[in-house]
């Protein structure tokens, strides 16, 4: 495991043991474990950094935003639940504008997220093995204006 030294902006030098990194569209992240106790983070915790990269190497930002968090924990936690996270067929439901929408997620070797409605009402999404689920929950967010008119003009046929 590999351990770095950082230093806070009161010039205390730290060192965190890097876990793992991992690549959330554009970005790095590091998931970190402190190498000794330190206040406010339970021993089996790790903290998330985005990782810099810059000619004079890596710097490391403490990530504290909620959403970016749990991404990032999402995908650390697929990298062990393979089946779950290569699985065909998952269905899942996800609140959106006070609509429970039920969908179905495939996971395929593919670049993009593509959704379709068929019949029945049935949305599809297909999205690549490597993107976390929340990042295709919210690319469905995003959609959810064209997916509504498409179920929209299921129902009136």
């Amino acid at each position: 495991m590999e351990t770095v030294t950082l230093t806070t902006d009161d010039g205390e030098d730290i060192q965190f043991n890097i876990v793992t990194e991992i690549a959330l569209g554009e970005d790095f992240y590091a998931l970190m474990q402190p190498v000794k106790p330190l206040d406010g983070v339970a021993e089996d915790e790790a903290l998330v950094f985005r990782i810099i990269e810059n000619d004079d190497g890596d710097e490391y930002e403490l990530v504290t935003d909620d959403e970016t968090i749990d991404c990032v924990f999402a995908s650390y936690d697929a990298m062990f639940d393979e089946d779950w996270y290569m699985s065909k067929g998952a269905v899942r439901r996800l609140i959106i504008e006070d609509s429970e929408i039920e969908y179905e997620l495939i996971r395929k070797r593919i670049r993009n997220i593509y959704f379709s409605v068929k019949g029945g009402g049935k949305v599809l999404v297909s999205a690549p093995a490597s993107v976390p689920i929340c990042y295709v929950e919210k690319a469905l967010m995003n959609r959810w204006p064209n997916i509504r008119k498409a179920l929209d003009s299921q129902s009136n046929i």
